[in-house]
């Protein structure tokens, strides 16, 4: 079995992080533009 290294799974980690952030600002963003349309659309339609 292979052990991972200290420096191995700090990488591993390191990289999972920036993927977790990655996808949360894309949520906001995504959250954001939908907010937006659907208060446009609402207010459009209204």
């Amino acid at each position: 079995m292979h052990a991972i290294g200290c420096s191995e799974w700090s990488g591993y980690v390191h990289n999972w992080g920036d993927w977790v952030g990655w996808l949360v600002e894309l949520g906001w963003l995504a959250g954001w533009v939908g907010l937006v349309g659907l208060v446009g659309l609402v207010g459009l339609a209204g």
